[in-house]
């Protein structure tokens, strides 16, 4: 099932999350366009209403959406190319508007960038950014007034930055992990999985090149790993086996996803995946329901 978003060109970035507070799931869609375009598809019933055109505040690369400052509402977090604006925060009033952009103390430069409830509170997020010197994941919490500011850092394993890293409960433990990628010749596509210092062996995923969120999308309460490839995208699950397990759904022959979400879109308890790519104009939806 597909639905237009308006946006032709240039790489876009998904998010799934309740703007307007009816209690169904909508979507952000941005493109790296110079003025930080953004389109808000209003959810009902399992459908989208046409996109309504905002603006983020900077030119977006990345996207993710979720409550960071504990009010309860959605807000919309970028990263864009612009090295004297990286990160802009927009809070969200809970009836799809949202506030000016907030910034971020950085240190260094950032090789990645992530989000998740890392700093303790399972009800705020914060924000991740992997450095190289030793390798380590800086952990970002929002201050009211001032914006995202570093409170610890997290150090990664291997000898080399992660190229990306992202925050979730994949064992069913109750406690968060880390997931880092990292590309180390020869060319091979690496994941990492740790929690508290002790990181679970490497393990290859073929053509898993961008790593997406983590959702839980069959039920069990424990989160899985989504990452793509070409014309692929890999569903990972980790919990109750010896070892990851890679399931992998066909999208549009020839065209590698370049954007991935994932969020209860149809209201039967488990995460729907979302992934999109520029040459589509559109996304497609694999729902996890029957």
């Amino acid at each position: 099932m597909a639905f237009p978003t308006d946006m032709f060109g240039g790489t876009q970035r998904l998010a799934v999350a309740d703007f307007d507070g009816d209690g169904a799931s909508d979507l952000a869609v941005s493109r790296a366009a110079p003025v930080g375009e953004l389109h808000l598809l209003f959810g009902q019933d399992g459908m989208f209403a046409a996109p309504v055109k905002e603006t983020l505040g900077a030119t977006p690369e990345q996207l993710w959406a979720g409550d960071f400052d504990g009010d309860g509402r959605a807000d919309l977090l970028a990263r864009g190319a612009d090295p004297a604006q990286p990160i802009a925060l927009r809070l969200g009033d809970g009836m799809g508007g949202f506030g000016e952009p907030f910034g971020a103390a950085l240190r260094g430069v950032m090789f990645a960038t992530s989000v998740g409830a890392v700093a303790g509170d399972p009800a705020r997020l914060d924000l991740l950014a992997t450095v190289a010197s030793p390798p380590a994941v800086d952990v970002l919490e929002f201050v009211a007034g001032i914006g995202l500011q570093p409170i610890a850092g997290v150090t990664a394993p291997g000898i080399r930055a992660l190229d990306s890293v992202v925050a979730g409960d994949v064992d069913g433990d109750g406690l968060t992990d880390l997931i880092g990628h990292r590309k180390p010749p020869p060319e091979l596509d690496l994941l990492t999985i740790w929690s508290l210092g002790q990181p679970m062996p490497d393990f290859h995923v073929e053509e898993g090149r961008l790593l997406g969120p983590v959702a839980d999308v069959d039920g069990d309460g424990a989160g899985e790993v989504l990452a793509a490839g070409s014309g692929r995208v890999h569903v990972i699950f980790v919990a109750g086996g010896d070892g990851p397990c890679v399931q992998s759904v066909p999208f549009s022959p020839g065209i590698t996803p370049q954007a991935l979400a994932a969020g209860d879109v149809d209201g039967d308890g488990r995460a729907d995946v979302v992934a999109a790519a520029p040459e589509l104009a559109a996304f497609t939806l694999a729902r996890t329901g029957p």
